[in-house]
Formats: structure tokens, C-alpha cells, sequence
């Protein structure tokens, strides 16, 4: 009788450790500080364009808070998606008819001029401001290495077709061209 209750004591101790170690993210779950950052990331990337200017900032700090304390890797595991999700907004783009393709990149531009008004009335410089000034210049080589390293062949081409599309319609609209993504979506650099 006693074995058997410490059979049963010792198996509800176990799956109650499991229970609270699952929740914690150490048995295969994923950690819940990630899985939120993944949630502000994902909320972020659906309303960005429906966000004031000043929404949109306090997004991102929030979410830049939340991802300080992460590890590099839980970090790249949160931004991950966000790159998938561009990647699926240029294959969408790309396969789209010239006319519909004009039509959205029409609103693009829209949304990244009006971004850079913002950031010139308020003496800002984009969305990171001057974030990463001081670097050195091993620093930002550092910086682009890993950049280079986190994508692939496949998703430069594409980021290349999109930027020559958009400056080619930038073109047509008697707009200067972008010299990289940044300055695609409204950021700061890259022109």
C-alpha cells in the first residue's frame, strides 16, 4: 500500500515539474519571454501601416525592450519571422500584374515619403535614429558580415528585383532612387 502511494506521489511530482518546466520554456516550449516578443513582432508587422508615426515608434521601443534581454539566438528567433513575412510581401509583389504591382508600390512610396517628412521635421533620422553612430568601422563591417550571413542567395536576389522595381517606378514618378532596404520603407539610409 505504501509503495503504491509513493508510485502515485512521485509520478504527480514528476508531471508537475514537467508541467512547470514546459511553461518555462525547458522542455521543448518555447520561452514565453520569446513567444511574446514573437506576438509584438507579428501585431507590429499586421499594423504598421494603420499606425501614426509616433505608434509606430512606441511599437518598436516596446518591442525593443522586450528582445533586450534576450540572447542573441532568442533574438534572431523573433526577427526570423519578420523577414519571412517581407520575403512574402515581395514574392506577393513580384508576381502581381504591372498595373495592381504600380498601384502597391504607389502606396509604398506614399508611406515611406510621408516616414521621411516625419523624420526631417522632427530632426530625426529615421526609425533607429543615430543608433549605432559611434560604431567603429570594424563594428559596422562586423555588423554587415552578419547581416550577409542571415540571409540567403535567394533572398538577396529578391530584395535586389524589389529595389529595382521600386526605383523604377520611383523613376517614373520623378523621385530620386533608393540605394538600399532601409530607405525602401521609409527608413533613413540608403539615399
Amino acid at each position: 500500500m505504501m509503495n503504491k502511494k509513493n508510485v502515485i506521489l512521485s509520478l504527480a511530482a514528476l508531471m508537475l515539474l514537467a508541467g512547470v518546466g514546459w511553461a518555462m520554456g525547458l522542455l521543448g516550449g518555447e520561452d514565453p519571454k520569446v513567444a511574446e516578443a514573437k506576438h509584438l513582432r507579428e501585431q507590429l508587422s499586421q499594423d504598421r501601416d494603420k499606425m501614426t508615426e509616433s505608434e509606430r515608434r512606441a511599437s518598436y521601443e516596446n518591442l525593443r525592450e522586450k528582445t533586450r534581454d534576450l540572447t542573441d539566438e532568442q533574438r534572431r528567433a523573433v526577427w526570423e519571422g519578420g523577414r519571412q513575412d517581407m520575403i512574402q510581401r515581395v514574392d506577393q509583389l513580384l508576381s502581381m500584374p504591372k498595373a495592381e504591382r504600380d498601384k502597391e508600390l504607389d502606396e509604398w512610396i506614399e508611406r515611406s515619403e510621408q516616414r521621411r517628412k516625419e523624420w526631417a521635421a522632427n530632426g530625426d533620422q529615421g526609425p533607429r535614429g543615430d543608433r549605432g553612430a559611434d560604431a567603429t568601422p570594424a563594428e559596422r563591417a562586423q555588423r554587415s558580415k552578419q547581416r550577409l550571413d542571415r540571409s540567403t542567395p535567394e533572398m538577396r536576389a529578391k530584395m535586389d528585383a524589389l529595389k529595382d522595381i521600386m526605383n523604377q517606378r520611383r523613376e517614373e514618378r520623378g523621385l530620386d532612387p533608393v540605394k538600399g532596404p532601409r530607405g525602401m520603407f521609409g527608413g533613413g539610409g540608403g539615399r
